[in-house]
């Protein structure tokens, strides 16, 4: 282990030359993408201390002697590995200068993600979860039940109401809510309690010139029943629903097993956000009076519950204020790198998705009739991972028939990431019927 001099600063105390110096490695092995940088986490101890100190490579009292079987792949300085580009494994060699070494085994590979859309694989039967529903309205987003059965939102211009539909994977239809003046349905995640089942969506919408419920301020938790229909001014809504401050396109999205929720959101200057928080700090943030800053208008629709246009200036009522917690991360990303522009008509992308899972971001993008949509993926740092990777399956429109998936229109509506599986959502156009269809896309 290593020896090192006396330095009365050192929070670590320096050994004696004598003493050996142990070295303990929180995890043995680290995968990264190509580019992609993280900290060694190491303890370390001399043989005089009772217990493990986390090591501060900045100091590096012990200079400790750091070294790579494979430096072609990855670089090292002060306990931060910087992946290079090539794909293999690696062994980094730790070594105190008395004691014994420590070893830790770095892969570099691609995110499995990048490399399911093969031409050469083009989509089967067996790719698509659910087929073909009709809903009357255009698919949005959707979630995926523990039990199989499948959620969609379905939102459409001149309609004041975001519908939210149960169906089993078989395609029963097992319920129906509705939500007035809510959102753009954009995502959603699903919560499943002993309660029943729970939707997280954003809500709070205000109508835009294309009589689109977008640019929603908050995201509400509501519970799902067949037949019901909320609106903005219930108090029972406004108590479970989540007030980040003055933002709006809020797309709220959970990871359950890791116990965070990711919130990509737009400040006013339209800069796009990513945060991710720890969803017990959202859940329990506390009830306040709060008052929306952006203005919202609603109404005059005839199938709506307010028959006269309105706008509402200052809206104010209790909700769930979260504008106070710091999230564990945060980072920005521009339209241009996330979703890039069409290369059939070279207008950019929309936005069609967006989900959190076990450390990355995924964000869906196209337009319909383009049949060139794709994703691009982020880590929490912020690290653009996966860059405007397309559906090369898109091209494939004899195929897209062939599989009755779609026919003149097809558009990317929500993603979903699970066990390493990426589901797509998918709006499609066959004899004039819009049809949700969702798909499993192949590893």
């Amino acid at each position: 282990m290593s020896a090192c001099t006396k330095n009365s600063t050192d929070t670590q105390d320096a050994e004696t030359p004598e003493e050996t110096c142990e070295l303990k490695l929180k995890e043995t092995s680290m995968k990264l993408s190509p580019g992609e940088t993280k900290m060694i986490s190491l303890n370390a101890k001399t043989s005089s201390e009772t217990s493990f100190k986390t090591y501060n490579w900045s100091r590096d009292v012990y200079g400790l002697s750091v070294t790579c079987d494979k430096p072609e792949m990855i670089k090292i300085d002060k306990g931060l590995v910087e992946s290079l580009g090539p794909l293999g494994t690696a062994i980094v060699t730790i070594a105190p200068k008395n004691g014994t070494p420590v070893e830790l085994s770095v892969t570099v590979d691609e995110l499995s993600y990048r490399k399911v859309y093969d031409k050469d694989k083009p989509l089967t039967a067996d790719n698509i979860y659910l087929n073909h529903i009709y809903t009357g309205r255009w698919i949005q987003s959707f979630e995926i039940g523990s039990k199989g059965d499948v959620y969609v939102l379905s939102a459409t211009p001149n309609n004041p109401w975001l519908d939210i539909y149960k169906y089993s994977r078989s395609g029963e239809r097992k319920g129906k809510m509705r939500l007035a003046y809510a959102s753009h349905g954009t995502t959603c995640s699903l919560e499943e309690t002993a309660d029943g089942d729970y939707i997280w969506v954003p809500t709070y919408g205000t109508k835009n010139s294309r009589n689109e419920y977008k640019r929603d301020q908050l995201f509400s938790r509501v519970k799902f029943e067949d037949g019901k229909e909320w609106l903005p001014d219930d108090t029972e809504l406004q108590l479970n629903s989540y007030y980040l401050g003055d933002y709006d396109n809020l797309l709220p999205s959970i990871d359950f097993k890791n116990g965070l929720i990711g919130i990509r959101y737009m400040d006013l200057d339209d800069k796009n956000w990513v945060a991710v928080y720890n969803l017990k700090d959202i859940a329990d943030s506390p009830i306040k009076q709060i008052t929306l800053k952006q203005s919202i208008k609603r109404g005059g629709e005839s199938n709506g519950p307010i028959k006269g246009e309105e706008i509402i200036n200052n809206m104010s009522f209790k909700a769930h204020d979260c504008s106070a917690i710091k999230p564990l991360y945060k980072f920005s990303f521009t339209t241009e790198d996330a979703l890039g522009n069409s290369f059939v008509t070279g207008a950019g992308h929309a936005l069609q998705g967006f989900c959190v899972e076990d450390g990355y971001a995924y964000i869906t993008y196209g337009y319909p009739n383009n049949f060139d949509g794709g994703y691009s993926v982020y880590s929490y740092e912020g690290r653009q991972v996966v860059t405007r990777q397309l559906f090369t399956f898109l091209q494939d429109r004899e195929n897209l028939i062939k599989q009755k998936i779609a026919d003149n229109k097809f558009e990317p509506e929500g993603v979903r990431v699970k066990n390493g599986r990426m589901y797509l959502g998918a709006g499609v156009h066959r004899n004039n019927e819009s049809l949700v269809t969702v798909l499993i896309l192949p590893n």
